[in-house]
């Protein structure tokens, strides 16, 4: 096994061992109730460890965040995909999902792992992205592997103090 190969196995052994103890060893009640209410996709296995962890630590939270992973985006002539994308809130009443609060302007959250993002050419092509899509009318917030692994609690916390913060239609 390569060096490569051997990093990512350690990523998503640690996305795994942080979504296992969160599902199997949660304590407060009410995170207990969010899983319940808002459930995992059956397979978030398409998603990098970072993803995953992000996914999950929202649905923990109970946030209400509409995310939608791997989001094709194109624009400027150019086609991206962004870890998530967020159109607002998933409005639930009683465990029913009774409709959703859409932003005026989504948001693009991106999880900078530091394999893909550390190089000048990396942040560059980085840069520009952020520049495109907010052009094309979407805010961007970006997050560090080390944030979302120390911290996850925290980043869906920013994520979501700054979508109650934005326009709803």
């Amino acid at each position: 096994m390569n060096y490569e190969l051997a990093k990512f196995k350690t990523l998503c052994d640690k996305a795994q061992e942080m979504i296992f103890d969160v599902l199997f060893t949660i304590e407060r009640e009410e995170e207990r109730t969010n899983l319940i209410m808002y459930g995992i996709p059956d397979d978030i296995s398409g998603l990098t460890p970072l993803e995953q962890i992000f996914f999950v630590g929202n649905t923990i939270l109970g946030k209400n965040l509409y995310l939608l992973p791997q989001t094709e985006i194109r624009t400027n002539g150019k086609r991206y995909i962004a870890d998530f994308v967020v159109e607002g809130f998933l409005d639930w009443q009683d465990r029913e999902l009774v409709g959703d609060l859409l932003l005026k302007k989504p948001l693009v959250i991106e999880l900078d792992g530091k394999e893909y993002h550390s190089t000048k050419k990396q942040m560059n092509y980085d840069y520009a992205r952020e520049n495109d899509l907010k052009l094309a009318g979407y805010d961007v917030m970006r997050f560090t592997g080390s944030q979302v692994y120390n911290d996850i609690y925290g980043c869906v916390q920013k994520v979501f103090e700054y979508v109650k913060k934005c326009e709803v239609e």
